[in-house]
């Protein structure tokens, strides 16, 4: 036992020193996310609190829906020369160009509220869509560090107009509006700070230009796919959920997916992204394998243990049950193993074509979840659901585990 826990101590010092700083900044971050949800929370009714949660969820799906080009831009860059930056980051801006509309009408049609509202939301969504290739290219030079300094600015801004507004008029609209303006400030920062990582070579603008973008959107298809899947339980999942569980459940799952979820979830994937690039190494993959286990582990009992105590700090006017924690305790987990499996195999120029099957299953696992719970279920409760959810996702992480073990030498246990 003693050898175990020292072994889990130097894996940690060894990844946690690497990414510190960008995990410091999101820390930081994340406690004013968890402020902002909080007042929001506390401010408002429970009504405008669930139309705070879906409407966040739209713009989550609106901004991860870049057709996996993002991530695709990232591996390009990694396995690409300084000099070739430039044209990178000028293909993938056309490339991402045509999603500007289809954001737009998303959004736009996805909202209620006055027609202004709802039209200056889907413009600053949609306008901040161009700043994924640069965000990209920080992930690429390991600057991981640079986003979450940005994103803590971001978020800072945020908290202080939504606190001037709440404080003067509860306006759940104005809130959401002041949240959008806050991050196409950040996208825009985004933009300046890579400046300096793009070299002085000249942007070859010919007729191959458009050969070269379709070659971004087809070799983005698997990221698509993976990005695609996780909307069902990361960005859109408040969206999706919606239209299965009733108001006061949506409420519940709220609290749980903002407070808890999106912050445990976001700071494994910061810690797993402040080193991307070093994915590409066996030795790297191998030490990050074995701190799953040890993460896993310690989040389930974190939140089985913790989680209740938390929640009536966090929401004192909800009751969760134990078997509510159990059931999302269990999915937190399951999320944290398909998130390493998706960090270690994106970066892999050939292997990232596993992650199409990858994501199918993943898909179909999710979505038989959903199904089978709206369809079979009559008694409609969170505790169910989140335990349907669990089970069928846990079998698809099964299944994607054996595909890459068959495909390629990873595996998530040995």
């Amino acid at each position: 036992m003693k050898k175990i826990v020292i072994d889990a101590i130097k894996q940690v010092k060894i990844h946690l020193n690497e990414g510190v700083v960008s995990l410091f900044f999101h820390g930081l971050k994340s406690l004013v996310v968890i402020f902002i949800n909080w007042i929001i929370l506390n401010k408002l009714d429970s009504n405008d609190y669930v139309v705070w949660s879906i409407t966040s969820s739209v713009l989550m799906i609106a901004t991860a829906s870049d057709l996996g080009i993002g991530q695709h831009t990232v591996t390009l860059l990694i396995h690409s020369k300084k000099e070739l930056r430039k044209n990178i980051l000028f293909k993938a801006c056309i490339a991402i160009s045509p999603l500007f509309l289809l954001s737009f009408i998303f959004v736009y049609f996805s909202l209620s509220g006055p027609k202004y509202y709802i039209s200056l939301m889907a413009l600053f969504v949609s306008l901040r869509l161009f700043s994924i290739p640069f965000g990209a290219l920080l992930n690429a030079t390991n600057n991981f560090k640079i986003r979450k300094i940005i994103e803590f600015i971001t978020y800072l801004i945020a908290a202080i107009s939504i606190s001037i507004i709440l404080y003067f008029k509860k306006d759940v609209n104005m809130s959401l509006l002041a949240l959008n303006i806050s991050f196409i400030l950040g996208s825009i920062i985004i933009i300046l700070a890579t400046m300096k990582y793009i070299p002085q070579s000249i942007l070859v603008i010919d007729s191959s230009i458009l050969k070269s973008t379709l070659k971004i959107f087809t070799g983005s298809i698997p990221f698509l796919v993976s990005n695609l899947t996780s909307i069902l339980t990361y960005g859109g999942f408040i969206w999706i959920s919606s239209f299965i569980l009733p108001n006061l459940s949506i409420g519940k799952l709220s609290v749980l997916h903002n407070f808890l979820f999106i912050t445990l979830y976001q700071v494994y994937d910061v810690f797993l992204r402040s080193k991307q690039a070093d994915l590409i190494l066996p030795h790297k993959i191998q030490s990050l394998l074995k701190l799953n286990k040890f993460i896993g582990i310690g989040t389930f009992l974190f939140l089985t243990f913790t989680g209740n105590y938390l929640l009536i700090i966090i929401a004192p006017n909800m009751h969760f049950s134990n078997f509510e924690i159990l059931c999302f305790s269990l999915f937190v987990v399951v999320e944290f193993c398909y998130l390493i499996i998706q960090s270690v195999v994106q970066v892999d120029l050939v292997h990232s074509r596993g992650l199409f099957v990858y994501s199918i299953i993943r898909l179909f696992a999710n979505f038989a979840g959903f199904a089978i719970y709206y369809y079979f279920i009559p008694i409609k409760s969170l505790s169910l659901f989140l335990l349907f959810l669990s089970l069928f996702s846990f079998i698809g992480l099964l299944l994607s585990n054996y595909y890459f073990k068959l495909k390629t030498t990873f595996t998530l246990w040995r």
